[in-house]
């Protein structure tokens, strides 16, 4: 039995082949006590590993391309409370295609698509109680960058950026590690 392809069209009219969904993922690590502005994903990289990145540059090699439907934001797990605070409180995240600003918001609007959620609490009779489950990895649970149900298209050698600034001076207790995603479908043009 065959492998069918499943085929879709771009914006621009130029088929797509194979694909399937794809997150583009950047990590990035501030030291402690440094000065993290600005955060700039999905570049800066001189020997990345699959854990820091799919995507070393800030352009899809020929014949890739991306359709964008969300945008998620996992914060590293056992970090200062006091750190995660200021982040999410100080730090504004755009996302720029071809210079353009597609998207600019706050870091708290953005969900982690995965990572450690849960509750601790503590009664007297019970002592301490602490729950806790991996959160969902599916595509579906991200901050939506469709307009009228379209995604964001990223053609093959496009310029696109995602840039962390801070309102305010930020000095994190211990290196600050953060992953951004670009959840969306990933494809190959034909080129004819």
């Amino acid at each position: 039995k065959k492998n069918p392809r499943r085929m879709i069209k771009s914006p621009d009219g130029q088929a797509i082949l194979t694909t399937y969904w794809q997150s583009l993922y950047s990590r990035k690590t501030v030291p402690a006590a440094a000065s993290p502005s600005p955060i700039q994903f999905f570049t800066g990289y001189t020997s990345p590993i699959a854990m820091d990145t799919n995507q070393p540059t800030n352009t899809l090699n020929d014949p890739n391309v991306q359709y964008v439907y969300g945008l998620t934001m996992f914060l590293q797990q056992g970090m200062a409370q006091a750190d995660i605070e200021n982040f999410l409180n100080s730090c504004y995240i755009e996302f720029k295609l071809s210079g353009k600003v597609q998207w600019g918001g706050q870091a708290n609007e953005l969900p982690a698509a995965g990572g450690l959620t849960g509750f601790a609490a503590y009664s007297a009779a019970g002592g301490p109680t602490f729950e806790a489950q991996n959160g969902s990895t599916l595509p579906g649970v991200m901050y939506p960058l469709t307009v009228e149900g379209r995604p964001i298209f990223i053609r093959s050698q496009q310029l696109f950026e995602v840039i962390a600034t801070f309102s305010n001076a930020v000095a994190f207790t211990a290196a600050f590690e953060m992953t951004l995603k670009l959840q969306g479908v990933s494809g190959q043009a034909i080129v004819g």
